[in-house]
């Protein structure tokens, strides 16, 4: 695990985490700036604060058994671990199950998760939209609504409320759709510039850009102009596998080609 800052590449393996944690299965950074890893095939989790980790063993976790897929902090530092089983929250002293409607249905399926400053919070699976308000959830998939797509791989809350939905590949329309109130707007190859139907990631600067990484390129979004950036020459070169943002700096990680800087200004 390496970290890279002003053309270095410095090491992150860390000495105070248990033994055999060094496979990494996922990564991302949270609103605060931590860096989060999941370690092992899911049975430990890490957060990096400044030079210290902060571990998370589920041995001694019944929630956390079935192993930890991926996790995500929301704003009020609360933590959700996808597990096998479904939702599970942290709010620092303990863990609880997040009960989900039908949740045998949505074993293995949970894609992406974000929440906005409200609370309120959204689930993509294989088969559909969950939207959180606190209280009550509400189901979204191809037959009840306009989602374009079943498959839903990325989700991000902007702060004006709209919901951004990003689609996985297969049959269908995919690329992404906005929501907010109740209103749909959708974004594919055949009414925009979209490169491909597959959106892996959705990420925003502070200044409001949007980014997009997909199985073509990555999409930049200002002002409602969408730009397409495509790093590399020819065909299947440009799948992007991860989007990070650096204050202003973007950072994509390509499959073919490893790790890419965007000029965000291009």
């Amino acid at each position: 695990m390496f970290k890279y800052n002003d053309g270095k590449f410095t090491s992150l393996n860390p000495k105070d985490l248990p033994p055999g944690v060094t496979k990494i299965d996922g990564a991302f950074n949270d609103n605060k700036g931590f860096f989060w890893v999941v370690f092992a095939n899911g049975k430990s989790f890490a957060k990096l604060k400044g030079t210290t980790w902060q571990v998370f063993s589920i041995r001694d976790n019944a929630l956390l058994a079935s192993g930890v897929n991926a996790i995500y902090e929301d704003k009020s530092e609360k933590l959700y671990a996808v597990t096998h089983d479904g939702l599970v929250t942290y709010d620092g002293k303990s863990w609880q199950k997040l009960a989900l409607p039908k949740e045998s249905l949505y074993a293995y399926t949970i894609r992406a998760i974000d929440a906005d400053d409200k609370g309120n919070l959204a689930v993509g699976l294989n088969s559909g939209l969950l939207l959180y308000d606190g209280k009550d959830w509400k189901m979204f998939n191809e037959d009840n609504s306009k989602l374009a797509l079943d498959v839903v791989t990325a989700l991000k809350y902007l702060a004006n409320g709209d919901l951004y939905i990003g689609y996985g590949g297969g049959v269908g329309a995919g690329g992404f759709s906005i929501f907010k109130d109740g209103n749909w707007q959708n974004f594919d190859r055949r009414n925009s510039k979209m490169p491909d139907q597959e959106v892996r990631i959705i990420k925003t600067t502070k200044s409001g850009i949007i980014w997009l990484g997909t199985n073509n390129g990555i999409v930049k979004i200002k002002s409602d102009d969408l730009t397409v950036i495509k790093p590399f020459a020819g065909v299947n070169a440009n799948t992007i596998m991860s989007l990070e943002i650096d204050s202003e700096k973007v950072w994509a990680i390509c499959a073919r080609h490893g790790l890419v800087e965007i000029d965000p200004t291009q």
